[in-house]
């Protein structure tokens, strides 16, 4: 019975871990994103055009 508790108690940890570092890299790569600024130039020329700004 014990031995079957352990593995339990094992599997948990893992499991656990796993998803920690899951959640963890998902929250640091959110953090860094940066438009470079040839995407940022498309998005504002995107904005002034339905906007009528734009040519």
């Amino acid at each position: 019975i014990q031995s079957k508790m352990k593995k339990n108690i094992l599997k948990l940890l893992f499991a656990s871990a796993f998803a920690f570092v899951a959640g963890y890299s998902v929250y640091t790569s959110q953090q860094k994103v940066e438009m470079s600024d040839w995407a940022m130039a498309n998005v504002e020329a995107l904005a002034d055009n339905e906007t009528g700004n734009g040519n």
